[in-house]
């Protein structure tokens, strides 16, 4: 006989039983409506009460800080998850954050839990000692193995399905920032920090309502967008910066997607109606809407986020074109050799590298099919 789904045995048990088996979802509401932090709580009464040092506390801040980032995401108030979320978590620290040790993702597990079990303790806050979620998932984990899931790949999708999805949004804001995810490989962090400078489409029309390709980086650089480096912009991560160039596919569709956007909404590419960048967490769930749940995490692929477009991209150029890998570390953001000693040497690793990458891209790069109507 199959094992039976995990989920569905608990299930069976807890009506069985008359429990939840999400029980503090219960609260999520009451969480969101009351001003004090219950992290904030566990640092003033525990670590702030004890003998621990200030780099510990800071220690403690960095994990809660990541933790709520990734509720947020999720939507899901940070003191009330489930099993689920932290696993989610474990996973998104080691995929998304870069943490590769094991080591320091379950440290960041053991904080957690830490103010789990305090919650749980004290009497001002619901948390009871049947269901601690962090400690749940902390034994579910298959540490043994955890190692092996930063190899895990995204589930195959051939490219006629890839455009078939991109091809079905809706929003015409959503579709170009997933098209320019998937077409320059850029991190969630990078294209939502895109500005107008850094933007260098040819479009005299545009160029009247828009300061595009201002950017002192893109002189004599036509159809191109640069991208800083986090020593140049907060936010973005790569060490160094590149400029990439615009397809013909790409300049149509930021040609469509800037012919509607309100010009005197600050200087972000993407900007939200009511002003400021699109954030982060708007594009992961885009991702989501998009692909889910077909392509979904398994226990055999990782799931389809706003990681993927760099993943197809970088292996794409890798692997499809079989580009230098010089070139294709240039075209990621990653360090090439020792290019930033100063302006002058960072101006001429740019733009040697553009030019030994532009042919190519332009000649070689994958279409999404997307079809762009011409606007009058």
């Amino acid at each position: 006989m199959a094992p039976r789904d995990p989920a569905q045995l608990r299930a069976t048990l807890a009506d069985g039983f008359d429990c939840e088996v999400d029980p503090l979802e219960t609260y999520e509401s009451t969480f969101r409506e009351v001003t004090a932090d219950p992290f904030e709580l566990f640092v003033t009464d525990v670590l702030r009460g004890g003998d621990i040092a200030d780099r510990t506390v800071t220690q403690y801040r960095i994990a809660f800080q990541q933790w709520r980032t990734y509720m947020a995401d999720v939507g899901r108030h940070p003191a009330c998850p489930n099993a689920a979320h932290v696993r989610g978590f474990a996973r998104w620290l080691q995929v998304e954050q870069g943490n590769d040790a094991v080591a320091t993702i379950r440290q960041k597990l053991q904080k957690l839990d830490r103010a789990f079990r305090f919650w749980q303790r004290d009497s001002a806050l619901p948390h009871t000692e049947r269901y601690n979620p962090v400690a749940l998932a902390r034994d579910q984990i298959d540490w043994e193995t955890f190692d092996d899931t930063a190899d895990k790949s995204p589930p195959p999708i051939s490219r006629a399905e890839l455009q078939a999805r991109i091809g079905s949004i809706t929003d015409l804001r959503t579709q170009v920032q997933l098209a320019t995810q998937l077409k320059l490989g850029l991190r969630v962090g990078e294209l939502c920090n895109v500005r107008l400078q850094d933007v260098n489409l040819v479009d005299e029309e545009l160029t009247e309502y828009y300061p595009l390709g201002t950017h002192e980086r893109l002189a004599g650089r036509p159809n191109a967008i640069y991208i800083p480096s986090k020593h140049e912009r907060d936010g973005n991560k790569s060490h160094v910066p590149r400029i990439l160039p615009l397809d013909a596919e790409l300049q149509s569709l930021l040609r469509r997607y800037l012919r509607v956007r309100p010009t005197w909404i600050d200087d972000w590419l993407f900007v939200l109606s009511g002003g400021g960048p699109v954030g982060t967490k708007t594009v992961n769930r885009a991702w989501k809407e998009t692909f889910h749940p077909a392509f979904a995490e398994t226990a055999e692929y990782r799931a389809i986020t706003s990681h993927f477009g760099r993943h197809y991209f970088t292996t794409y150029w890798r692997t499809e074109q079989d580009l230098p890998r010089e070139l294709v570390q240039y075209m990621r953001g990653d360090v090439v050799g020792d290019p930033a000693a100063d302006d002058s040497a960072m101006h001429h690793y740019l733009h040697t590298y553009y030019e030994d990458i532009e042919e190519p891209y332009r000649r070689e790069i994958y279409s999404l099919d997307v079809s762009v109507p011409q606007l009058s």
